[in-house]
């Protein structure tokens, strides 16, 4: 049951300035929000500019490569622009700036069905060209947006050392 706002408890010099024909509202009661979950970084899900820079110099697509003390593992990068930007055909002169980093070409649309679910058959296929769910798979595009859902997507397929360069070619070319 509300509270009900009324003039009956008011001195009389009060009430006449409520009494202007209008009937009262219960004043709204403030709610208090209550998180319903916490979010909790998964420090994995993340790769850091170190880690991607350390991949690339040492040839970790080929030999396994231990970052920061971690379990020695192969790296597989996969860059989800469209084609056209990872073949320098669009994006301007920044686009054939980009250095070959022995990234895999998948576009971030083939992740996903039209409703944004993760497609299994993505997994297939990566499979058949030798990123599995064992190596360390990093995902970047221009900027981080669609590399973090592809990284999700991957998580999902069971990639569970998949994450994300979240500053993309942008911040990796910006130094």
């Amino acid at each position: 049951m509300k509270a009900r706002v009324t003039a009956e408890a008011l001195p009389d010099a009060a009430k006449s300035n409520f009494d202007d024909g209008r009937p009262t509202q219960p004043p709204e009661t403030p709610t208090v929000s209550k998180p319903i979950w916490k979010p909790a970084i998964v420090a994995s899900l993340i790769a850091s500019r170190e880690e991607v820079q350390g991949a690339i110099e040492n040839g970790a697509t080929e030999k396994a490569w231990s970052f920061a003390g971690a379990k020695p593992k192969i790296y597989r990068i996969i860059d989800v622009r469209s084609e056209a930007e990872y073949l320098g055909k669009k994006g301007g002169f920044r686009a054939k700036s980009i250095p070959n980093i022995n990234a895999l070409n998948a576009p971030w649309k083939e992740f996903f069905s039209s409703d944004f679910r993760p497609l299994a058959e993505t997994a297939e296929r990566l499979a058949s060209v030798g990123v599995l769910p064992q190596h360390r798979v990093i995902v970047i595009d221009n900027d981080g947006v669609a590399s973090a859902a592809v990284a999700m997507a991957l998580r999902a397929y069971g990639y569970a050392d998949a994450g994300c360069f979240a500053g993309g070619y942008n911040d990796l070319m910006s130094r």
